[in-house]
């Protein structure tokens, strides 16, 4: 007060953020666990900084994906752990496991029970299933009866917000193939989607869940799910989807198989998209197109659908390639193929029955190798590769 002060710069709020927080990672670098210093002499040392980093980063994320596939965890894990704290790369995941070579998609087996007048909340892995595929047709039908947390709105936006800055900033990302250096530019992939999910969920119901509510609830034996959550670095959105759900008496629905087995445990009523699709869809002609579209992706669990050999071999085709695909899928085409032999052999003998298969074109899953058929151009992932 009584003091001149003389205005020596003007900086935007982003660029003083980004400064401030910048120089407390300085002063203290443990702090910011998600965040590595380089120190290096000159350009070669600075690269082979960045490919240790990146190493090591590639070898947590296959650790990770290890966990997914439940192997020495009887649990799992959500995606979101695999985004390693960086919802950014949510739907790069994302698809990596709905499309790469040899990977899996663990949403849960698809449930036929009474859909009529039920409620549902819908969790984030739908909403970008949904739209990833372009197949929001399958939530129109239900559009009325479904239940949004306000947050997914903040949450979303919060998310664009980020890309945009990002984008304004020239921001890419750096790969490791092998021992060389790749660069990825920035593109609108996460804004396109999540901007058609903001505005979907900005027409449909939403509610309001309290802190109070987050901190009363609880998951395996009296255990604050808001603090299990915090610790994995999971989005509390999950939480408040799952909060509604009790709350409102609704179905929880979701394609993430770590939140339906929470859910489950939680004794709340949990289905998947593909639960719906038969229920809803009345038009066989629809169901079958959409069954189709998930069995060209590595989504397990894909219910054998067909009304003729045709379209029973393109299931076939479509299912059984990749290791994991195969793996799951090639007990039920057994049974598939053995259950017709007997019906077969019923009417017409055992020799003459196995000709009949034969000549149907009926494939037999002990004889046939099939070719892979995965089409996504923008998810190719080889082992090592950090997402």
């Amino acid at each position: 007060e009584g003091k001149m002060l003389k205005i020596v710069e003007i900086v935007d709020r982003f660029s003083f953020a980004e400064q401030y927080v910048w120089e407390l990672f300085k002063k203290a670098p443990q702090n910011f666990p998600s965040l590595t210093m380089l120190h290096f002499n000159d350009t070669e040392e600075l690269i082979d900084c960045i490919k240790r980093k990146l190493k090591h980063n590639s070898d947590a994320f296959e650790g990770l994906l290890k966990l997914y596939y439940f192997e020495n965890n009887g649990w799992g894990l959500p995606i979101d752990v695999l985004c390693m704290s960086d919802y950014r790369t949510y739907l790069r995941v994302f698809a990596i496991l709905l499309y790469a070579q040899d990977q899996a998609f663990y949403g849960g087996e698809a449930l036929y029970e009474d859909e009529d007048n039920q409620v549902y909340v819908p969790d984030l892995s739908t909403l970008v299933l949904v739209f990833l595929l372009k197949i929001d047709k399958v939530l129109e039908v239900i559009k009325g009866d479904l239940l949004v947390p306000d947050s997914y709105i903040v949450f979303i936006k919060d998310l664009l917000d980020a890309e945009t800055q990002h984008d304004n900033n020239l921001v890419g990302s750096i790969g490791l193939n092998g021992e060389q250096l790749i660069s990825n530019s920035p593109d609108d992939f996460n804004a396109s989607i999540f901007n058609n999910i903001l505005e979907f969920c900005q027409s449909c119901k939403r509610m309001t869940v309290s802190s109070e509510e987050r901190s009363n609830f609880k998951i395996l034996d009296n255990y604050s799910c808001e603090q299990f959550f915090t610790t994995l670095n999971i989005s509390l959105i999950h939480l408040d989807a799952l909060i509604l759900t009790k709350r409102e008496h609704a179905s929880y629905l979701c394609d993430d198989l770590f939140f339906r087995n929470m859910a489950t445990r939680e004794k709340l009523r949990n289905v998947n998209l593909l639960s719906l699709i038969l229920h809803f869809h009345k038009k066989m002609d629809l169901v079958i197109e959409l069954i189709l579209t998930f069995s060209k992706t590595n989504y397990l669990g894909v219910p054998i659908v067909f009304r003729d050999i045709n379209e029973y071999n393109q299931l076939y085709d479509n299912l059984m390639c990749g290791t994991r695909k195969k793996h799951y899928y090639n007990p039920i085409f057994k049974h598939y193929y053995n259950d017709k032999l007997i019906q077969l052999k019923q009417l017409f003998g055992n020799d003459l029955a196995a000709q009949i298969l034969r000549d149907s074109g009926f494939r037999n899953p002990d004889m046939d190798v099939s070719k892979d058929v995965r089409t996504d151009p923008n998810t190719t992932h080889k082992p090592g590769a950090q997402p």
